[in-house]
């Protein structure tokens, strides 16, 4: 529980750290907002990044598990494997793609930290004037626990918007 008061909190605690170092404020210098939004980004991808696997719901462990089974496949078997598994064949194949350049598990949930963390940052730097309240906003809105809990359906979220916010 306290981890998770953290994280909801990190914003606010990273934002009375640059108080105390900067003498400007955050919302007025865009150089600020965007190292203030570069330190908070990297928080919130350990907090998801560096999660053990059996944290959140089941699906966690799930997604550790099929890093393993993927990163046993070879190539040749690939397209058949993904024919007989129910499950999004992008997602699959960018699994199984990870699994052969990374050797651990973990990275499932470092990638998918440094994904959400940057789109997060990326979207409050764009529709927020004041990217405190907006990242404490966020926080507080139970995204966090989506995205531990809903891994691949937090993937296919994010890159739905990444992809809507390129073509404007």
């Amino acid at each position: 529980m306290l981890t998770y008061l953290t994280y909801i909190f990190s914003p606010l605690i990273v934002a009375s750290f640059f108080c105390l170092v900067g003498k400007s404020s955050i919302n007025l210098n865009e150089l600020n907002k965007k190292r203030y939004l570069w330190v908070v980004g990297c928080v919130m991808a350990l907090f998801i990044g560096l999660r053990h696997y059996s944290n959140g719901s089941g699906d966690s462990g799930f997604y550790y598990q099929n890093w393993i089974m993927l990163s046993q496949i070879p190539v040749k078997e690939l397209f058949d494997v993904a024919a007989n598994i129910d499950m999004e064949d992008g997602y699959l194949y960018t699994v199984w793609l990870l699994s052969h350049i990374f050797i651990e598990p973990q990275f499932v949930f470092i990638l998918s930290g440094i994904f959400f963390a940057a789109t997060i940052c990326v979207f409050v730097k764009r529709n927020c004037t004041n990217v405190i309240l907006g990242l404490l906003v966020f926080n507080c809105l139970g995204e966090f626990n989506f995205i531990v809990q809903g891994l691949r359906q937090g993937i296919a979220m994010y890159a739905i918007y990444v992809f809507h916010s390129q073509k404007k």
